[in-house]
């Protein structure tokens, strides 16, 4: 007859068997659940993009319909649209049991640089975002002349030059709030002696972007002035470059 001992340690092995096997079949389950039809990728959405459309982002990310939604490679489809010149950063999200979103965060465009013979949108950093065939796409934005750029630039690729900086720095602190008044920025001078130019023609001289805010004062009061008295347009231009009163030429 079995020893008490015998049938204890008996009973004991035969648990962690049960254990065991129950673990392999629950683990062997769950493998060809996840391999089911059940979590294949049925709907991608896209959303942030105002300038992209769904189509052309979902071309690049290359996810085909069907693929499993546990395989599918978030940071491939990360690495494949971070290369567009329009997309500044990109996040993947799977949500069970078969959707993907790609939430993209588009490069805001800034301003259009006149260079290389042809019309350039950058953003806020002078990333070249893309060519532009008509300015009247982009008629809110700032119209920077004057440059002279690098040859064989990338989409994609940030613009390092000083004088460009300081004319996007213009644009940033000027142009959502004043950008009524003006419609280029034109640097050919060099980035202490800038120049704008409103809608009828007229130079106002800035020199550089320190104590902007308080040169576009003193122009929106002389200019209000003027256009008040119906003398604006016979102003061929002002300088507000420096402290004090302004200098001003009629034509």
């Amino acid at each position: 007859m079995p020893s008490k001992a015998y049938r204890v340690l008996h009973t004991k092995k035969s648990r962690v068997m049960q254990t065991t096997l129950l673990c392999l079949l629950f683990a062997l389950f769950m493998y060809l659940f996840i391999q089911s039809s059940y979590f294949d990728c049925k709907d991608i959405f896209v959303d942030g993009n105002r300038i992209l459309d769904n189509e052309h982002i979902l071309q690049n990310a290359d996810v085909p319909l069907g693929n499993n939604l546990f395989y599918i490679d978030e940071k491939r489809i990360i690495r494949r649209l971070e290369i567009l010149p329009m997309i500044q950063e990109v996040k993947v999200e799977k949500r069970l049991p078969g959707t993907l979103y790609i939430h993209v965060k588009e490069r805001e465009p800034s301003s259009i640089v006149v260079a290389q013979e042809k019309f350039i949108l950058v953003d806020g950093k002078g990333f070249y975002m893309q060519d532009v065939e008509s300015i009247r796409e982009f008629i809110d934005l700032p119209l920077i002349t004057g440059l002279s750029l690098e040859e064989n630039l990338r989409y994609g690729q940030e613009i390092e030059n000083r004088v460009l900086d300081a004319a996007l720095e213009i644009a940033d602190q000027i142009w959502e709030e004043h950008g009524i008044y003006f419609n280029e920025i034109n640097v050919s001078s060099g980035e202490n002696d800038i120049w704008l130019f409103t809608n009828e023609g007229i130079m106002v001289k800035v020199g550089n972007s320190k104590n902007l805010d308080e040169k576009i004062a003193v122009f929106e009061k002389l200019y209000t002035k003027q256009l008040e008295e119906g003398n604006h347009y016979q102003l061929e231009y002002i300088d507000i470059s420096f402290a004090g009163l302004p200098v001003i030429k009629y034509k």
